[in-house]
């Protein structure tokens, strides 16, 4: 009996907050834009899946802090220090949602030109030079410092891994296998490719440079010799020879006399900087100023914030690009200018509560048209129209706010304020035009297969034993809700997010399809159709072998 229907689209968009913020549309958009990328993806998305459905994750413990915001139960520190959560890990999503955008759009273009060059026999130029490409997008994610960076090296090598895969298995079935110095040169390739596959099962989270050297030199290595094995004329035992005394001269690693010893290869080994995570617990909020009390003083009234200031942080949830972190950052000032206010509002405590007023209604002002901002036209009401009355009143809101800081004697941290209110509308601007190029390549996203009709595939799992035999599993019928256009790589991936009990051996690069029950060390071909499986009774067979 089939299982329900696996969809993977379901899988990475299962929110579990039911709750509508105009803020936190456009991270719940992209989130459900990369699972339609993944369901149409013919390439590895395990990795994808597995940081989509953290970022999902992450967007609900958002909703989490936004509650504790706007829950009347909780203490003033508690709301402060939740609102400073939900901001910063918002603004942080969505821009490692974005940055993954850029990167995995720049990705398939280089993997599918790798993908081609071995059926249209490109130069070997044309092979150093995409994987030069490719190496220099992953120094550009690391970069980045986003939550999603030190996923790319991970990502894009196990992407070289299956290519690898594909073409190894052209090659091996050539006639010539029968020279020596062909069947040496090939097991060479095979444990370089092991050794790949090692580096993916590494934990890092902080790669080193030389790992990073390794795995780009042996990948060019190898994709460079397979290019050479698949000439228009076939290969004389000379030829074998000769690349097969060439590969002896070549380092292990990344070593810099690796480009000088093959100078048809452009050297694609430089420099990756380090720090690539974001130091955790890093608090951007300015420190309290404790008053000072004089002693022998006469008790003064403090002055008091105004009544509405509390409801000034819960308006930042309905507030959308490309205002939402300009209001952030304009509620953090009033939080400075708060703590501000406890601090010096005894000396002129009436003083000081007119212009904190004066200030906080400004700010208010501008924080209300944000709010009420019209939708974009089309953008499924995510993003607001950029107005010029709107852009007013937040400009008008700085002078006030200014003349604040100068009241209180800090007037050297305006600057600070003033930078961060800049590179704070520079954000808003990027992520609504960044927005606009991604909904103009999807108009909707929804699940792509969700009008498909689902495939029925028996899998029956094996793996190796203790004792070097095999281990056959009783077979399980499972509905995928896949297309059958789809290869087998993207059904291997769907089954190691759907599979808990076997789901981390699946994601091993170790892992594939067998050819037959009669011999499980023949692989399937990745680049397989599902629809190229022979459907006995309705239903299509495989045997999936799982890695170590």
């Amino acid at each position: 009996m089939a299982s329900p229907t696996f969809s993977l689209y379901e899988h990475i968009t299962a929110f579990q907050s039911e709750k509508d913020y105009k803020a936190t549309r456009l991270a719940k958009f992209l989130i459900r834009a990369f699972a339609r990328d993944a369901c149409l993806s013919q390439w590895d998305v395990s990795d994808l899946c597995y940081h989509l459905v953290h970022a999902r994750k992450r967007y609900d413990e958002i909703h989490s802090w936004i509650a504790c915001v706007e829950s009347d139960t909780q203490t003033e520190d508690a709301r402060w220090d939740a609102f400073d959560k939900y901001t910063n890990n918002l603004d942080e999503l969505e821009r490692a949602l974005f940055d993954l955008v850029v990167a995995l759009d720049k990705e398939h273009e280089l993997f599918t030109e790798l993908h081609t060059q071995a059926q249209r026999r490109a130069p070997l130029h044309d092979v150093s030079l995409s994987m030069r490409l490719i190496e220099e997008l992953v120094e550009g994610s690391f970069k980045k410092k986003s939550i999603f960076s030190p996923s790319c090296f991970r990502r894009s090598l196990r992407r070289i891994c299956i290519l690898i895969k594909e073409w190894f298995m052209a090659i091996t079935a050539r006639s010539d296998r029968t020279y020596q110095a062909c069947q040496d040169t090939l097991d060479f390739i095979e444990n370089r490719i092991d050794e790949m596959r090692k580096w993916d099962q590494r934990t890092d989270t902080k790669p080193d440079l030389t790992l990073h050297r390794s795995a780009f030199a042996n990948a060019v290595y190898v994709l460079s010799i397979l290019r050479l094995l698949n000439p228009e004329t076939p290969l004389t035992p000379e030829h074998w020879t000769k690349i097969s005394d060439a590969r002896k001269k070549i380092p292990h690693g990344g070593s810099s006399a690796y480009h000088k010893l093959v100078p048809e290869l452009i050297t694609i080994i430089i420099k990756i900087p380090e720090g690539l995570t974001r130091p955790a617990g890093t608090d951007t909020k300015p420190p309290d100023i404790k008053p000072v009390e004089p002693v022998g003083a006469t008790p003064v009234t403090p002055a008091k914030l105004p009544s509405f200031y509390p409801e000034l942080k819960r308006k930042a949830t309905e507030i959308r690009r490309p205002y939402f972190l300009q209001a952030v950052t304009f509620i953090r000032i009033c939080e400075r200018l708060a703590r501000a206010l406890k601090a010096e509002g005894e000396n002129r405590p009436r003083e000081a509560e007119n212009i904190i007023e004066i200030t906080f209604l400004s700010v208010e002002a501008a924080l209300d048209a944000a709010v009420n901002a019209l939708s974009e036209s089309g953008s499924q009401g995510i993003t607001s129209v950029k107005s010029d009355s709107v852009t007013e009143l937040f400009s008008g809101a700085q002078e006030p706010l200014r003349n604040c800081f100068t009241f209180f004697k800090i007037k050297q941290e305006w600057q600070e304020w003033d930078n961060k209110m800049k590179a704070a509308a520079k954000r808003d601007t990027d992520h609504l035009n960044l927005l606009q190029d991604r909904m103009r390549m999807h108009a909707k996203c929804d699940n792509p297969l969700s009008s498909k009709t689902p495939v029925t595939i028996q899998l029956q799992f094996v793996r190796t034993d203790p004792f070097g035999g095999w281990e056959v599993h009783t077979p399980k019928t499972v509905s995928y809700e896949i297309s059958v256009d789809s290869n087998l790589q993207t059904l291997l991936s769907m089954e190691a997010s759907r599979n808990d009990e076997f789901g981390e051996r699946i994601m091993s690069l170790k892992s594939y399809f067998a050819l037959s029950k009669d011999d499980f060390n023949q692989m399937r071909s990745p680049e397989t159709k599902i629809k190229d499986i022979d459907v006995v009774h309705g239903i299509r067979s495989l045997i999936l072998v799982l890695g170590e």
